[in-house]
């Protein structure tokens, strides 16, 4: 109970306007730094915020301690915690302004709206647009909102990619749940203190980007979510699991190009299980779908720049894979945990992990195959993305999850042993949800204030002050047709 008092007050302390100035004043005075005073007071309330969630935690705990509630209700309760915690951040951040390729969005839509020929809007459904993310589904997603509101709302639009997020969450520690180890290997409640480790590694913003920015969200939340159900469907023991493989294979291929790699991760997956012929359907099915992909609705030739350089591959590859763990924005500390998750990887397919739990193992081939798909055509602008940033803290997590179960199994008579690990990782990752905090959280809400300033510029017919890399050339232009049309209309 003193240690929730004590977090309880640091926090409160913490999301004080006047004490986070004076901290960061004193530290820049101390330490003879430089550090910019409002964006770092920023990154201070999200820590004072995640402070007083963790007291609510350890009270929880507390609680736990005197018989006053059962485990399973602790971890359901710290758990809507940590997701209650997330949100709170979303809804306060979220503005109905679009950024960046946001805005090439409200063009396809107005183009949609202006044409009432069936042929004229399937041709815009098909065309290639510059926003690699904008393929055919999230086309019609956006569309069918707008047959049913009448106008998009990108907050809106934030909020919906938190919860696809959430339930990508919940298929991963669905795979994490399904394992074919001895039944004693995991005590329930290790388990889940492990859940609750990978919630903090996951719902952070450390990739605001792919939280914030809508398009950038749908592509990569969406196109996970149909992995996760295709490789779902493929390890499942249904008559009807190639249909919907093929079929969630089809639907995250159409999101983002990244999920043409779903089919061969479902062909190895039924394969593993000596399914050869429904191996062999889901690599004829990824040739016909590429050849209707590229003849639909291929990349524009300014996006078509591939780069075969193989060691840069490689290196890019790695820091996509860590690119979760940029602190300061430097390569080394990426690329050497991109290393490690590759190992991983190595190690477990010589163990034949896939034996013990083949969700989990295709789900990290999955976002390794990603790494490298990725790597040729966008090796120039370097792996150190923050929208990569969901697929890096996924791998972590699956690497996690596959070393705690190989070396489980090892130790599956020392309880002490797996104690100590559960707590060492919870540890680990609150740890790390605090530095992302600190670091990459006080991007939302500087962007927040320039995405304000640039509406109240815009509809007061004021020169636009911002520019910068979310605000397009053009973009006042985009806004008066999305008006004007009715496809979008600011609050």
């Amino acid at each position: 109970m003193f240690l929730s008092l004590v977090l309880l007050s640091c926090g409160a302390l913490l999301i004080n306007n006047g004490i986070e100035f004076h901290i960061v004043n004193f530290i820049n005075n101390f330490f003879n730094l430089h550090l910019d005073i409002e964006f770092r007071c920023y990154g201070l309330f999200y820590c004072g915020i995640l402070l007083i969630i963790l007291s609510l935690i350890a009270v929880l705990f507390f609680l736990l301690q005197k018989g006053i509630i059962r485990q399973r209700q602790f971890y359901i309760l710290s758990s809507s915690a940590v997701i209650i915690f997330y949100f709170f951040f979303l809804l306060k951040d979220a503005v109905n302004v679009p950024i960046t390729d946001d805005f090439r969005v409200l063009k396809f839509l107005a183009q949609y709206a202006n044409c009432h020929s069936f042929s004229g809007q399937l041709q815009l459904l098909l065309q290639p647009m510059r926003i690699s993310a904008m393929r055919e589904v999230p086309k019609l997603y956006l569309i069918t909102l707008i047959k049913i509101f009448g106008a998009i709302n990108f907050k809106w639009l934030i909020w919906i990619n938190g919860l696809v997020l959430l339930a990508v969450c919940g298929l991963l520690f669905n795979f994490f749940s399904y394992s074919s180890t001895e039944k004693n290997a995991f005590a329930s409640w290790q388990k889940e203190l492990l859940l609750l480790a990978f919630l903090f590694i996951l719902l952070q913003f450390q990739s605001f980007d792919t939280a914030f920015w809508t398009i950038s969200g749908i592509a990569s939340y969406w196109t996970i979510l149909f992995t996760l159900l295709a490789i779902q469907a493929a390890g499942g023991n249904s008559r009807s699991g190639f249909a919907l493989s093929v079929l969630f294979s089809l639907l995250a291929s159409f999101t983002q190009g990244n999920g043409l790699v779903a089919f061969p991760v479902c062909a190895v997956l039924f394969y593993l299980q000596g399914h050869k012929k429904q191996a062999l359907g889901m690599l004829l099915s990824l040739l016909i779908t590429y050849i209707l992909y590229m003849l639909t609705s291929p990349y524009p030739t300014d996006m078509a720049k591939w780069e075969f350089n193989l060691f840069g591959i490689l290196i890019f590859a790695a820091g996509f894979l860590g690119s979760s763990m940029q602190f300061m924005y430097v390569m080394y500390l990426p690329v050497a945990t991109g290393f490690i998750c590759l190992g991983v990887f190595i190690y477990a397919t010589v163990k034949k992990y896939y034996l013990r739990n083949r969700f989990i193992y295709a789900t990290l081939l999955f976002v390794i195959m990603t790494a490298f798909v990725t790597a040729p055509m966008r090796l120039s602008s370097g792996p150190l993305m923050s929208r990569y940033g969901i697929y890096s803290s996924a791998a972590v997590v699956l690497c996690i999850i596959v070393c705690v179960e190989i070396f489980w199994k090892k130790n599956i008579e020392n309880p002490n042993f797996k104690v100590q690990v559960s707590r060492l990782i919870l540890l680990c990752a609150i740890g790390y949800n605090f530095l992302s905090g600190f670091m990459f959280y006080p991007e939302v809400p500087i962007r927040k204030v320039k995405l304000q300033n640039f509406v109240s510029d815009w509809k007061n017919g004021r020169p636009i002050t911002y520019k910068g890399p979310v605000i397009i050339d053009g973009a006042c232009n985009y806004l008066d047709a999305a008006v004007k049309t009715g496809v979008w209309h600011d609050e």
